[in-house]
């Protein structure tokens, strides 16, 4: 399926915004669910809702968002009298060119909880989602896959993790070469209370080393939400051994803590937790750098709260900035702030606020309908992707000059006539070559055209190989950095 979003303006009068990030444009996304979030795939953006997988591409020059292909979540159970019949989407993996999408479904009405869950392997080609096979639940054994929701790849790892709302939490060997699983370890939430119930697992990280696992939730009562928490596991990374830790609470005997939130910058050494419920504040943890352990927290309180009374999400760019996703009953806002390295402490400095009328509480869920429930940020663009499916659109938002998140243009200075580079052949099938007299010493990137890195490398000699073998056929930039100077070619890559 492939589709192209029409941009449409929105009113000023529904928006607030500091000077600093102005609104750009909206795109309809009539398809668009709850739950919605982006991940990064080669030269894509992959943007899961509830229900659905879409492949998606941004170009940052011309502001054009269309999606390309969707892949659709089906139930693989048989559903009875206390089956309930749906299919939520969990979450999404990546490792290498391989996709691994994770699904949960079928809630029992008798047992109150979930009956199934799968994982399946895809891949892209030709713009198209392939599906390579699927992991269910109700064959081969794999019934701790039930209610699976969540997955991790660490950095450099060969283990996928995922988590599970029945209180599992998994590992799975990824075969290198096709992308396939095999099991590797689990461990039973049912020897972990968190409150008054086992664990419902939310959200997976994993740590950059790939010793620790974190694995946030709440307990598994539906009717009273009293225990939130992140569960600590340690993981051999050569086995894939995971062995139960520990598990740190927070925000105890409250109705309406549901769904946890946590994000881990780089630099390891704090962990930040957040509610979606009423809470102006963000719990932060230290972590240990012997053990990864948590070692308490401090509950830190947002101004100004009345535009963001409830912080749904932070998610971190670099070690210094970030973004968070906050709302309330009457609107969402977009906070982006700065971060010390050292203490943790967040400073939350710009606002971005659409305000639009949200609905009562609903029946199923504990907390105000979200209006922003993901971004993507394209720092050097100085563009950020909004996700807002209850108003079933994707906003895009500038940074502007003065703000102090604005990344300043990379200048491009010619060089001299008697430095010529070298890149050949263009186009390209598999490799390029690069040939210059002062080569070495260079940082090379291969760049898709909406400015994303798909590759990076820095010449050891004044020739170099670079394979393209599992870049899709495309048009890319070569950049090419040195001592001040920048240069930049462009490649078309085809079979």
């Amino acid at each position: 399926m492939k589709y192209l979003f029409l941009s449409i303006l929105l009113p000023l009068s529904t928006l607030i915004c500091a000077q600093s990030i102005s609104y750009n444009k909206s795109f309809d996304f009539p398809e668009l669910g709850y739950g919605s979030r982006f991940f990064s795939y080669q030269d894509f953006l992959l943007l899961q809702d509830s229900k659905n997988l879409y492949l998606c591409e941004f170009e940052t020059g011309t502001g054009q968002f269309q999606v390309l292909d969707t892949f659709v979540f089906e139930a693989n159970i048989p559903v009875n009298n206390n089956v309930g019949a749906f299919s939520e989407f969990g979450g999404v993996a990546i490792k290498n060119q391989f996709i691994f999408a994770l699904k949960f479904y079928g809630w029992n009405l008798t047992t109150n909880n979930f009956e199934g869950g799968e994982i399946e392997l895809l891949t892209v080609e030709n713009k198209q989602f392939k599906k390579i096979t699927s992991y269910l639940s109700t064959t081969n054994g794999l019934a701790f896959l039930e209610g699976v929701c969540s997955g991790t790849i660490g950095k450099n790892s060969s283990f996928l993790y995922a988590c599970t709302r029945k209180g599992r939490v998994l590992s799975f060997k990824i075969n290198p070469q096709d992308g396939t699983l095999s099991f590797a370890s689990t461990f039973d939430g049912s020897n972990n209370p968190m409150g008054n119930k086992p664990p419902s697992y939310y959200q997976i990280e994993v740590s950059d080393d790939n010793r620790a696992l974190y694995a946030g939730g709440f307990n598994n009562r539906r009717e009273v939400m009293d225990g939130n928490g992140i569960s600590q596991f340690s993981c051999d990374p050569e086995t894939g051994l995971l062995t139960y830790s520990g598990t740190a609470y927070t925000w105890i005997q409250d109705t309406n803590e549901r769904y946890p939130s946590f994000a881990i910058p780089s630099g390891q050494k704090h962990l930040y937790f957040t509610a979606d419920a009423t809470h102006d504040s963000y719990q932060m943890y230290n972590i240990n750098e012997g053990d990864n352990a948590l070692e308490g927290f401090t509950s830190i309180n947002c101004q100004p709260s009345d535009s963001h009374s409830n912080i749904k999400k932070i998610a971190f760019i670099g070690n210094t900035k970030f973004i968070a996703l906050c709302d309330n009953q009457t609107g969402s806002t977009m906070c982006l702030g700065t971060r010390d390295p050292e203490t943790g402490e967040l400073a939350f400095k710009e606002f971005y606020t659409q305000l639009l009328h949200a609905p009562a509480l609903s029946t199923y869920h504990f907390e105000p309908i979200s209006h922003y429930t993901g971004v993507k940020v394209y720092e050097e663009q100085n563009k950020i992707l909004v996700i807002d499916p209850f108003n079933k659109k994707i906003h895009l938002v500038n940074v502007n000059e003065g703000s102090e998140f604005y990344v300043a243009p990379t200048s491009v200075n010619k060089m001299p006539e008697n430095t010529a580079i070298h890149i050949f052949p263009n186009p390209a099938k598999n490799h390029i070559h690069i040939e210059h007299k002062s080569l070495a010493g260079t940082v090379i990137s291969i760049m898709a055209l909406s400015g994303h890195t798909v590759q990076k490398i820095v010449a050891k000699n004044n020739h170099v190989d670079i394979n393209l073998e599992k870049l899709p056929n495309a048009c890319y930039l070569v950049k090419l950095e040195k001592g001040g100077n920048t240069r930049v070619h462009k490649i078309i890559k085809q079979q």
